[in-house]
């Protein structure tokens, strides 16, 4: 097992790395990198073969097996980790772009491809549908090494390799344009794992991913190969704070203190909390966890003259975070000499910030 943060002898998730996502609504859209990835793999007899392939970065999966006398299987997965607050029903969608091959001879042999998916307790909430293909297993296994061999820069020598090398491809962007193309040729589908959810608040983690086995007797032999991208992962019921609306003054004097004030709304309703970055390397610390669509109020004083950014974020109790900025230009005790000059910096420093978007 090639997965650094679940631990399976004590059914646990060791280490949560969160991803904020982008927001949809009242839902979240995660791409890669994912928080881990994991792909494994087990066999019976002594001539079966097996190999996998993941990586968290480009989101690719597979696994491939070959059966002669007994049977293997393996598996690649995607993890992601996120957090709730409070308990509610969660709704994950996870859309693959996959594509795959099987192929059998003679009596008693057997190979599939399947999706899977999991959640928290992986062993107790392991599930496994099939989807098995039904592309030309020459053709397919070809093409699967040719991409390979396009987004690694070296050539497997045959489909087997062409899994394990799965674990060279980091580019998310890159592998997403080629199984595009091989979506848009016919040569690969689209996949949903569609799954809920009671969550408790708390860390969680949820698995999706491909996976193949073959069986055979002494009479037969048997093969099958997927892989894919999970190209994103949807969780309906936690989605970051709209970005807050900031109102104060734009212009001030050093050592006066002037109120800004901040408020968003949570698409879930859930409570928020703000912080305040002045620009000038302090903060306000966070606020009080509060409902949605409370406004808060800081007041702060600068002693040096300049533009400041402050930069207010909101975070809720699912630990999602939006942000938003404000400017404001601050000027000695008797500014009539030097405020047109830095209003004067103030706007050529917009002309330029434009400029550069």
């Amino acid at each position: 097992l090639l997965n650094k943060t679940y631990d399976f002898e004590n059914n646990q998730v060791k280490n949560f790395i969160l991803s904020q996502g982008t927001p949809l609504g009242t839902s979240t859209v995660f791409e890669p990198p994912y928080s881990n990835s994991f792909s494994w793999g087990d066999k019976i007899g002594g001539i079966d073969e097996f190999t996998h392939g993941s990586n968290r970065h480009s989101g690719a999966v597979g696994s491939y097996t070959n059966a002669f006398v007994g049977g293997a299987t393996s598996e690649g997965m995607q993890q992601l980790d996120f957090y709730v607050g409070r308990t509610k029903t969660l709704t994950i969608d996870a859309r693959i772009i996959r594509t795959g091959g099987k192929l059998t001879f003679g009596f008693g042999a057997f190979s599939g491809t399947e999706k899977t998916w999991s959640w928290d307790d992986f062993q107790k909430n392991y599930h496994r549908s099939d989807v098995d293909p039904w592309w030309n297993w020459e053709i397919i296994t070809m093409k699967i090494i040719q991409l390979v061999s396009l987004l690694v820069g070296s050539t497997p020598q045959n489909i087997a390799q062409a899994i394990s090398y799965l674990d060279l491809i980091y580019n998310f962007k890159n592998l997403e344009e080629q199984m595009q193309k091989m979506l848009h040729d016919s040569d690969a589908e689209i996949l949903h794992i569609t799954f809920s959810f009671s969550a408790s608040p708390g860390y969680h983690t949820i698995w999706v991913g491909l996976r193949s086995s073959a069986s055979a007797c002494i009479t037969g032999t048997a093969s099958a190969v997927t892989m894919g991208l999970v190209e994103k992962i949807t969780i309906e019921g936690i989605s970051a704070p709209n970005s807050p609306d900031i109102s104060g003054t734009n212009y001030g004097k050093i050592q006066e203190y002037y109120d800004f004030s901040a408020v968003s709304i949570d698409p879930n309703n859930d409570k928020i909390k703000y912080l305040f970055d002045w620009g000038d390397e302090t903060n306000s610390g966070w606020t009080e966890l509060m409902p949605s669509g409370s406004k808060v109020t800081k007041s702060h004083s600068y002693s040096k003259k300049g533009i400041y950014t402050i930069k207010v974020t909101v975070e809720d109790i699912d630990k999602m975070q939006s942000q938003a900025l404000f400017d404001i230009v601050i000027v000695g005790k008797n500014p009539r000499a030097s405020f047109q000059n830095i209003l004067n910096n103030y706007r050529l420093f917009n002309f330029i910030n434009q400029l550069l978007k």
